[in-house]
């Protein structure tokens, strides 16, 4: 029999068969991935019910359960498992990640999940933890994250970086349509402000191309 795994609320592995999880009690063999799983209601209902598994399949397992099968439980937590991995791993929005988690629920695992607003506060806490940068000492210290180095669409946002080593480091934000629309400009323009320059730069400048009555921003330096 084929294992179903899903994830615990700590991001731990979480075995699902017949409507009763697990949670890995001992590894046995790492090479063979061979696995001792424990119900998740032992400390709650003192429930021995045991599963040993091998090579991704079930070896045996005992049905001495102190408790009954719950499926809609079990269902909200494969949701939750799914809710913290799109939010972790994709740029959804957090309306399309829970119709995506939720698609195809039953009534029974409908009827066990939070409240929606609860649902859509754990996909914002996910994202703002995922989110978190931590403010480097130095300019040296400093590396620009792939996710805000990328636009959602995938092209590349962060253009230039004049180097770690550098006294006065400079970094270029845009995108090349941005360039090629620059050069197309009859005008630039460009300014500098301290007041919101991210810490350690001394300036945020801006470069602006006018065509036409219209002035955009198009570079961030």
């Amino acid at each position: 029999m084929a294992l179903t795994i899903s994830k615990t609320n700590k991001d731990k592995p979480l075995l699902i068969l017949s409507g009763y999880t697990y949670i890995i009690e001992r590894i046995t063999d790492l090479k063979t991935e061979s696995y001792t799983w424990r119900c998740t209601k032992y400390t709650e209902s003192k429930c021995r019910g045991l599963v040993h598994t091998a090579e991704g399949k079930v070896l045996r397992s005992s049905d001495i359960h102190s408790h009954g099968p719950n499926h809609g439980e079990i269902g909200a937590r494969v949701v939750s498992a799914s809710l913290n991995q799109e939010a972790k791993e994709t740029k959804q929005s957090t309306t399309e990640i829970l119709c995506s988690a939720t698609q195809g629920l039953s009534l029974e695992a409908v009827s066990s999940l939070p409240q929606l607003n609860s649902l859509k506060k754990k996909v914002r806490c996910v994202r703002n933890k995922e989110d978190r940068v931590i403010n480097p000492a130095t300019l040296t210290d400093l590396e620009i994250p792939q996710k805000y180095a990328v636009l959602p669409s995938g092209e590349q946002f962060f253009l230039f970086d004049s180097g770690s080593e550098e006294a006065n480091r400079v970094l270029i934000f845009g995108t090349q349509q941005n360039v090629k629309h620059l050069k197309l400009c009859e005008h630039w323009f460009s300014d500098g402000t301290f007041k919101i320059s991210p810490l350690l730069f001394e300036q945020l400048f801006v470069v602006l191309g006018k065509s036409g009555d219209v002035t955009v921003a198009l570079l961030f330096c």
